[in-house]
């Protein structure tokens, strides 16, 4: 043994973790006679004792220790780290505190090649192990069917934090304490220039996870920073690493690792119970896809959450024609002290009956954020996400009756939300109820929702994606949409607390070619809205598929119609579906439909009606809905195209159609381009119409080194009736110019007034209404003619007239500056302003009596192509209403002028002033009354009676009835007939017997 005295240098180190300083008092003692030193860390007054493992070399500037917990004292690891990194505290997860077993700390000095600040910052890396053992053969439900050789099984937890990205080079000169891996990454998916980290900066937990007593290493990352979760979401695989010795010597084998996801076969009905959606995305999940006799392993996960850790199986059980799958199916517990709990994400479960009947079904539990109206998640009083756990679930029974197959398929889901039950379901039944050919149906669909709030599609081109409607034309695979239904809920239906919808649907055919169906929602709740969503596709000819012939046409429609009357706007839009085509699979179809209407608001009497879109010069306003083009395009070969597209559109003032057809063909040396355009724009009431048309062909041929070519253009102005136009046609070098019928544009004929009124106006009793807006009691019916009874009191009446009025006799224009009265007669070509007074007589009996009622005057939009100026508008973005045209009163009753005054009474005179009598009351004298008792020959004709045969059968069958024996209960006597009639005696008020 060496006397030479030992060395112990203590020292305060302040150095720069990152961009914080960090300060740590290290306390190190070495031994002359031993290359050992012993290393202590004291960190916020706590004392770490390291043992160095190695220390500075020639391709190592630094130091590694490591320290064993042999008190086993529980210790924070983020907040060990945070300690020493304040910077990056917000990043680390909370609930890391556990019984070490041991920890490393490594620390590389900055190189001084460093090219760059990221190059010159110290490397420092950390690693922890505890002891853990996690035997999934203790999942309850298929844990004892496990084999023994084959059960997953956790039997060591390693925490890693490392500061920078490490390298494998760094990794091989780390000398590691027993027990202790590092991941690594194969460089086989990097550029071959680059040199990828073993390691990248970040926090991890690590499980040694044994298959086929085959140990791997599985890292989780748990640091939340911007670095990592941009890392993390480009990437879907990670390394596994196979532990095969105590040191750093490994062997690396690549498992593919994803986030909450799985594809496993799905056949129809028993798809819905084999794989029953991932539902937590937090879950890191491993394929094994193993297969052990009735059970079958799809998938290992790990999760790090709320300080516990979780380990999942997903896997199915087959036995006796029943097929349980388990999804989530976990153990976990708190890394502090470990007590095992189990969980179940999910549970599905298949029958099959011999054919006849089939059940498939599915239950998930899934931990949801509670949202609001516009999708964003509501925090709670602390700021954290308000969180319920709902249970959501399918199911599918499929049997058949009378040679006809039956399908059930529903949906549904249960949550308490704030102590408020929310629930909904849906149900489709899928069986031919017959009709005739063109509406035949084959199912039926129903649905409502409680403390639920459904969210229809935004957009019509979404509707084919709507979980009911997708669930009534999923076709023939309604496992894999009821799995893909079920986990995309939440972005559809949330609990609200005083929401309500109910849904009713039709599913039908149309002569067999068209298959449809038609979805029908009320919501109720903070307002009423009713919603119409369909989605129809045709095949031609029926039966194609089925017989393996190609057909000639698909189309797939959606419909989406949706009116609020809060907002009073009717909102009708169809688009055809990716996938339609005619004549050929090439020959694509596109377009879109709509119509739309405004009772009420800002755009009250407007509507719209397109298809396709409309004219190219036309203004679209901004409330007018934007619909694609109807288009055909068609690569009939490599050579040859076609493109077509046209547009109709209706609105209150302007019809636009349009059309426009190009074909071009392209072979070597020779090109060809046709196209054709047109635009109409037409009036009615009178007829007109005026359309532009435009052709271009062209034509070139390369001969030789010369390139000849020919153009073709044309331009073509029609209008009528009667049909007549110009044409212009260019050719090279050449013009031509024809003109066919009128040589001008004819000026429409001027419709009559029988004629306008015939045809744009309603029947006479229907062009000024009344209608009663408050107090209504009662209607009558005398001789034909309607009565009403109204409540005085809230009296409200309005006139309504389609005609707009320039004059009244209830409304001085002086008052109403904003009233539009320069009202004409389009159709009839009215040149003078048209006059027209809105008249208003209320009596009582023969008696005037308008000035006893106010009369508010209402004012709205009416179309120009009614009454507006101009006869033949040529501009399609010219006005299309007038504002401001007086078209009706509101009529209510003024307040009486002389209404009547009650009198006033001096309150001294409804005061009580009632004297009292001094004598309130007086004695009165009675007279006592006389008793009597019965005379002596009442007494014996009643003896002589009551014992007559005649009596006495009556009176014992009603003793008998009342449950008495006679003979034996009862008895009658001479003595009773004197007690009966001695007592009681009767009472004679005048003292006069009787």
């Amino acid at each position: 043994m060496s006397n030479s005295p030992s060395l112990t240098l203590g020292f305060q180190a302040e150095f720069a973790l990152g961009n914080q300083p960090t300060s740590v008092l290290l306390v190190v003692e070495t031994d002359p006679g031993s290359q050992q030193k012993k290393v202590y860390l004291i960190l916020q007054q706590r004392r770490f004792e390291f043992a160095t493992l190695s220390t500075s070399t020639d391709s190592f500037a630094g130091f590694t220790a490591a320290y064993r917990n042999e008190n086993g004292d529980s210790v924070d690891i983020a907040e060990l780290i945070s300690d020493l990194i304040p910077s990056i505290a917000d990043q680390l997860p909370t609930g890391l505190a556990f019984s070490l077993q041991q920890v490393f700390l490594a620390y590389q000095k900055a190189p001084n090649s460093a090219k760059n600040k990221s190059q010159a910052s110290p490397t420092f890396l950390v690693g922890a192990t505890l002891g853990l053992d996690i035997n999934l053969a203790e999942l309850p439900l298929i844990g004892d069917k496990l084999p023994t050789d084959f059960t997953p099984r956790i039997n060591g937890i390693q925490i890693l934090y490392a500061y920078q990205d490490i390298s494998a080079e760094l990794i091989n000169t780390l000398k590691l304490p027993q027990g202790l891996s590092l991941p690594s990454v194969s460089s086989s998916k990097q550029q071959e220039t680059e040199k990828p980290p073993a390691l990248h900066s970040g926090l991890y937990l690590s499980a040694n996870l044994t298959l086929e007593n085959n140990p791997q290493w599985v890292t989780l990352p748990l640091s939340r920073s911007k670095k990592n979760r941009s890392r993390a979401a480009s990437s879907q695989t990670a390394q596994i690493t196979n532990t095969t010795k105590a040191d750093a010597t490994t062997q690396e084998s690549e498992i593919s690792i994803s986030k909450s996801e799985q594809n496993p076969k799905n056949e129809k009905i028993k798809a819905l119970a084999q794989a029953p959606p991932n539902v937590d995305d937090t879950i890191t999940w491993i394929d094994v896809n193993k297969k052990l006799g009735p059970l079958t392993m799809q998938q290992v996960g790990m999760q790090f959450q709320n300080s516990e850790l979780w380990f999942f199986l997903n896997a199915s059980l087959s036995f006796g024609g029943i097929t349980l799958s388990c999804n989530g199916l976990g153990v976990g517990s708190s890394l502090t002290e470990f007590k095992p709990k189990f969980r179940l994400n999910g549970l599905g479960i298949h029958y099959s009956g011999g054919g006849c009947l089939e059940i498939g079904g599915a239950l998930l539990r899934k931990t949801m954020s509670l949202k609001d109206e516009q999708g964003a998640i509501q925090l709670d009083g602390n700021g954290n996400p308000i969180t319920y756990e709902e249970y959501s679930g399918a199911v599918i029974i499929g049997t058949s009756f009378k040679g006809k197959k039956i399908t059930l398929s529903a949906i549904g889901s249960y949550a308490e939300v704030k102590g408020e039950a929310s629930l909904f379901i849906f149900a489709l039944l899928d069986y031919p109820l017959g009709g005739p050919p063109a509406f035949f149906v084959t199912g039926l669909a129903a649905g409502f929702g409680y403390n639920r709030r459904l969210n229809p599609p935004e957009t019509v081109e979404a509707v084919e994606d709507f979980p009911f409607v997708k669930l009534a034309m999923g076709g023939e695979d309604k496992g894999k949409d009821l799995l893909q239904i079920l986990d995309s809920l939440g972005s559809y239906i949330q609990p609200a607390s005083g929401e309500m919808f109910f849904a009713i649907g039709i599913k039908f055919t149309s002569f067999k070619i068209i298959d449809a169906f038609v979805l029908l929602i009320v919501k109720l709740g903070k307002r009423t809205e009713f919603h119409i969503l369909g989605l129809a596709s045709l095949v031609a000819p029926p039966g194609a598929v089925d017989l393996g012939i190609e057909p000639v046409a698909e189309a797939k429609l959606a419909l989406k119609a949706v009116y609020i009357p809060d907002e009073g706007v009717l909102r009708v839009e169809a688009n055809l579906q990716k996938g339609s085509y005619i004549l050929s699979k090439k020959c694509y179809l596109s377009g879109g439909f709509a119509f739309y209407s405004w009772f009420s608001g800002e755009h009250e009497g407007d509507f719209v009606l397109t298809l396709g879109g409309y004219h190219p010069k036309f203004k679209v306003p901004s409330h007018y809905p934007q619909v694609p083009r109807l288009k055909l395009e068609w690569q009939l070969n490599e050579n040859l195209s076609i493109k077509g597209e046209g547009y109709f559109a209706l609105t209150a003032s302007t019809l636009m159609a349009g059309v426009c057809l190009e074909a071009s063909f392209e072979q070597e040396s020779v090109k060809a381009t046709f196209k054709i355009e047109a635009h109409f724009l037409i009036a009615w009431k009178p007829f007109y119409y005026e359309a532009t048309v435009a052709l271009e062909i062209r034509a070139s041929v390369k001969i030789c080194f010369e390139t000849v070519s020919l153009d073709i253009r044309a331009s073509l102005q029609i209008w009528g009736p009667p049909f007549s136009g110009r044409a212009f046609l260019e050719v090279g070098l050449v013009s031509v110019e024809m003109r066919f019928g009128s040589s001008l544009p004819p000026r429409p004929k001027a419709l009559t007034w029988q004629e306008f009124k015939a045809s744009l106006l309603p029947t006479d009793n229907a062009i000024c209404n009344i209608t009663v807006c408050d107090g209504l009691i009662r209607k009558l019916e005398r001789n034909k003619v309607e009565e009403w009874i109204i409540n005085p009191k809230e009296f409200a009446i309005s006139t309504d007239s389609v005609i707009p009025s320039t004059a009244s006799n209830m409304a001085d224009p002086a008052q109403y500056k904003n009233w539009e009265r320069k009202i004409s007669l389009r159709p009839m070509d009215l040149k003078p302003s048209l006059s027209s007074t809105h008249k208003i007589e209320i009596r009582r009996k023969d008696e005037l009596v308008n000035q006893e009622f106010s009369c508010k005057p209402i004012f709205k939009r009416v179309p120009t192509a009614l009454w507006g100026e101009g006869f033949i508008p040529r501009d399609p973005n010219a006005p299309r209403f007038i504002e401001n045209a007086l078209c009706g009163f509101n009529i209510t009753p003024k307040p009486p002028e002389n209404s009547q005054k009650s009198q006033e009474i001096a309150y001294k005179k409804l005061l009580l002033d009632d004297p009292i009598s001094g004598k309130a009351y007086q004695w009165e004298a009675i007279d006592l009354p006389s008793l009597r008792s019965g005379s002596a020959s009442d007494t014996e004709n009643l003896k002589q009676e009551i014992n007559t045969e005649t009596i006495r059968n009556k009176r014992n069958m009603l003793l008998q009835n009342l449950g008495f024996l006679p003979d034996q209960d009862v008895t009658i006597n001479g003595v009773f007939i004197d007690e009966l009639l001695g007592e009681p005696h009767s009472i004679n008020s005048s003292n006069n017997p009787k």
